[in-house]
């Protein structure tokens, strides 16, 4: 693929206002300052361990960068039937389609995310429409089907990013006043106040559509808007593909710390 090609589409993916923003990368550090005032007022209702845990990680600026979507270009399709020798050589497909990728490991709530993802996995079990993984999944078929029955499959699009954020947290908060099951001792308005904090990541450039991105959160709010298939850290049911691994992404994977593109010079295409 040609070099100028491809940083011409990403820098292109970047303009669309109605996704990003550009943002001061002096916010991280203001985000980890508020995060460590949060953790000063619930001081007592957390292990020091804990508290340690997330007010100290080392954060660092995520990699916004896309991948090709080979698979649904016609031109690359053709080319492949045509070709008669072992690769071939399309620089510049007209047609080719890139799939934004944040990949933000370091990102200044890190920590924060994992910690909230551990606290309300317990309340997943409450959703009655969860399902953990795939072999979990086979335990809800039935042995046997009538013949007049349908199948009816989903393909939801940016299913985490357009979830709003104050719905995640109105769902959280359900959960907790309903559970029939026993908390971690950590478990108090602490956590609610924690959720609050991601929605101050403020990168270079900021997803404008996005919500706290913890799977266990995710899973919670999507039970609030009434989906009736909720996807596990193993399962979906994307259209083509019934019973493919989905593309969960692991906690924080959504929260963009401050954001630069890979440097092509150093990250070879």
């Amino acid at each position: 693929m040609d070099r100028e090609y491809y940083r011409d589409n990403i820098l292109n993916m970047l303009q669309d206002e109605m996704s990003y923003e550009v943002t001061d990368k002096k916010m991280d550090k203001q985000t980890s300052t508020m995060i460590k005032k949060l953790l000063k007022k619930h001081k007592t209702e957390l292990y020091e361990e804990e508290i340690d845990y997330i007010s100290n990680s080392k954060f660092s600026e995520s990699y916004f960068y896309g991948l090709p979507k080979i698979h649904k270009s016609e031109e690359i399709s053709n080319a492949v039937s045509e070709q008669n020798s072992e690769y071939i050589e399309l620089l510049r497909p007209n047609d080719l389609k890139f799939r934004p990728i944040v990949g933000g490991p370091n990102s200044v709530t890190q920590n924060l995310s994992h910690f909230i993802d551990i606290v309300l996995k317990p309340l997943c079990r409450e959703v009655p429409s969860f399902i953990r993984d795939d072999l979990e999944f086979l335990n809800h078929l039935p042995r046997t089907v009538n013949p007049d029955s349908e199948l009816i499959t989903f393909d939801i699009v940016s299913l985490y990013t357009n979830i709003p954020h104050d719905l995640g947290i109105t769902a959280v908060k359900y959960w907790k006043a309903t559970a029939t099951v026993s908390m971690p001792p950590t478990w108090s308005q602490t956590t609610t106040e924690e959720l609050e904090y991601f929605d101050q990541d403020m990168p270079d450039f900021v997803e404008l559509l996005r919500s706290p991105t913890t799977s266990s959160s995710t899973r919670l709010r999507q039970r609030e808007t009434d989906l009736q298939f909720l996807p596990s850290d193993l399962v979906s049911i994307p259209s083509k593909d019934l019973f493919s691994k989905n593309q969960c992404q692991p906690p924080c994977r959504h929260l963009l710390a401050s954001t630069q593109l890979y440097s092509l010079s150093d990250h070879p295409i």
